[in-house]
């Protein structure tokens, strides 16, 4: 287990205390890396810090305190990582918070947060180190930006979610949009996009709220340890790529790529959170012909979705980079 990392391999990790991002950080300090943990949780990077030394694997957990809401702390901060630590072999882009919610339900405050982290901030902390980390990165030995980001931010509108989705989108999208920019520095820097499906963390603040995930009955709820293997794997095999897992949500967003128009209809109409309805009066013919009729969508979704799936199951893969 500990070749699947380079021993001494700098690799930042940006919402580390928690969650998925202290998974990912703990199992790379344990494979021999020297991981650097930013957070604003200091106590609890101190925590895994030092979960790592006990681990006797050689790793290093090197925790730094910042508000990756705020841009300031950020250049500081990577300017010490570059004085104390060196320059990253590897960033990881994990930080992310948001509130599944319709734009009704947010206040102006909870739009700009969704926003910052992880939209902003994933930007941000690839500018700070970009220019040196092209400059450290080689075809023998590439660097590696992984960013991590929900299937909400894939081009699917997922009901419910609103600026949660924007934020993510906006990850997908600069992804893409670096790949582009660095194409002629695509041997010696690689760029991944991960995009695991729910994962079993505390992230959802309460039950209302994490029952707006769609299809939860079909997708397999992961784990974060799930989530910081594949990490692994990736930064050993040096080389990027677009990974959604587990299999039925990669099904359901190559289904999207295929047919969007349909996809998004049976998302909304059929597994989708749906908003409550006005309590109007109405006549209970007209309620009854206007009720069929908006499910018409729904019942051609169902049937072309059968036959989506039947016919496009065995050509799933995930697209090299």
């Amino acid at each position: 287990m500990s070749l699947l990392i380079h021993s001494g391999q700098i690799i930042v990790v940006t919402g580390a205390s928690k969650g998925i991002g202290a998974e990912i950080a703990s199992t790379l300090g344990k494979l021999g890396a020297r991981v650097v943990m930013l957070a604003r949780d200091i106590d609890a990077l101190n925590y895994l810090a030092e979960e790592i030394r006990q681990s006797n694997s050689g790793g290093e957990g090197l925790p730094f305190k910042v508000d990756l809401t705020n841009i300031e702390e950020i250049k500081v901060t990577v300017e010490r990582i570059f004085q104390e630590i060196g320059v990253p072999d590897v960033l990881i882009n994990n930080a992310g918070a948001g509130k599944w919610a319709t734009i009704r339900e947010k206040s102006v405050e909870d739009i700009i947060k969704d926003i910052a982290v992880p939209g902003i901030s994933t930007m941000t902390v690839t500018k700070c180190f970009l220019e040196r980390m092209i400059k450290k990165g080689t075809a023998k030995s590439p660097v590696h930006i992984i960013n991590l980001t929900s299937p909400a931010g894939l081009g699917m509108y997922v009901p419910g979610t609103s600026s949660y989705s924007v934020a993510r989108y906006m990850v997908t999208n600069f992804t893409e949009l670096l790949r582009t920019d660095l194409r002629h520095h695509k041997d010696s820097v690689k760029i991944s996009l991960v995009v695991p499906g729910k994962v079993s963390t505390n992230y959802f603040k309460s039950k209302e709220e994490e029952s707006r995930v769609p299809m939860q009955r079909w997708i397999r709820e992961l784990s974060p340890m799930e989530v910081a293997t594949k990490i692994s794997l990736i930064i050993k095999n040096r080389d990027g790529v677009d990974l959604v897992f587990p299999f039925t949500m990669k099904a359901l967003v190559v289904a999207f790529k295929i047919s969007p128009t349909i996809m998004q209809l049976f998302l909304t109409h059929v597994f989708g959170w749906q908003p409550p309805k006005p309590d109007i009066n109405k006549d209970p013919k007209q309620t009854f012909n206007k009720s069929f009729t908006n499910n018409i969508p729904t019942i051609a979704s169902l049937s072309l979705i059968a036959l989506l799936c039947l016919l496009f199951h065995k050509n799933i893969s995930c697209r090299p980079k």
